[in-house]
């Protein structure tokens, strides 16, 4: 797992830095995830009243974590992630679009 934190300094720049990449032994819960990222956050004095918005994909466990988050902090915000929708988007088509290839040559050959 990768924890990310975006944020405006006190020059008012915008700002990005990695939190740490956690290693996930076992079974990976929502629970679970939550106890890294607060252990996490802990490391760096910061704690789930800190976080405005959660980014991550649309995997039900995710789902879960961020209603586990909202119980700490009910005022996060889930986003879900661009690119993984992107790579939805694009998987979804390039299906559809195998599918209907293979049915017009399946039609045309048995014709």
């Amino acid at each position: 797992m990768s924890l990310a934190a975006y944020f405006i300094d006190k020059y008012l720049k915008p700002r990005s830095v990695v939190l740490g990449f956690k290693r996930m032994i076992g079974r990976c819960t929502a629970v679970k995830l939550l106890a890294k990222i607060e252990s996490t956050l802990g490391e760096f004095g910061l704690n789930l009243s800190h976080v405005v918005a959660f980014v991550s994909d649309g995997k039900n466990k995710m789902k879960k974590l961020v209603r586990l988050m909202k119980e700490k902090n009910p005022g996060i915000s889930w986003i879900w992630c661009l690119a993984h929708r992107l790579q939805l988007c694009c998987r979804m088509r390039s299906t559809r679009t195998w599918r209907t290839s293979f049915d017009a040559f399946t039609a045309w050959s048995n014709s």
